[in-house]
């Protein structure tokens, strides 16, 4: 069990939850969307040559929220081609 976690160690952590967090409000502003708008959407600002890590990154915080519920895959299981949405139950809340 952790009972302490230094700052360097939390930043990540904070930073981690700020891109969900920016990846449901996306969602919830624009609806349905593909991880290549949600890339456009949060890494406009980057190099377009990393782009393609970028959809990666961002794949990997979709399928942690669709595992904890708070996204659905609209074509079923997370890939990066696919389109994702808020979870229903969590904008019925």
């Amino acid at each position: 069990m952790i009972l302490f976690v230094s700052e360097p160690a939390a930043e990540p952590i904070g930073h981690h939850r700020l891109r969900e967090a920016q990846i449901l409000e996306t969602l919830d502003l624009e609806g349905p969307s593909s991880i290549r708008r949600l890339v456009d959407r949060l890494y406009g600002h980057v190099d377009k040559r990393l782009r393609p890590a970028a959809a990666h990154t961002v794949l990997a915080h979709l399928t942690k929220l669709a595992r904890d519920g708070a996204v659905e895959c609209c074509d079923g299981l997370p890939t990066l081609g696919a389109v994702y949405r808020v979870s229903r139950w969590r904008a019925a809340a």
